[in-house]
């Protein structure tokens, strides 16, 4: 599940987050009009995947804050 933490952010950018099914880490998505940063992207889960698919058109950029596993499961995907 994907949910809205915060609108208009900056007045341009909303933040979202996912719990993932691996330790409860969470990835966080700053998403504007042009690119979504995924911010340490742990195992997601399918409905992340259809999700992300509404932004087919954006750059994607992979943030990750730090070297353990369960925060960069899905790096690669």
């Amino acid at each position: 599940m994907v949910e809205q933490l915060f609108c208009n952010l900056d007045d341009k950018s909303t933040v979202y987050r996912s719990s993932s099914d691996l330790f409860e880490v969470c990835t966080y998505f700053i998403v504007d009009d042009e690119k979504v940063l995924i911010v340490d992207p742990g195992r997601l889960s399918e409905e992340v995947y259809l999700w992300l698919e509404q932004f087919e058109d954006h750059h994607k950029i992979i943030f990750l804050t730090h070297e353990h596993f369960e925060h960069h499961h899905d790096v690669n995907k």
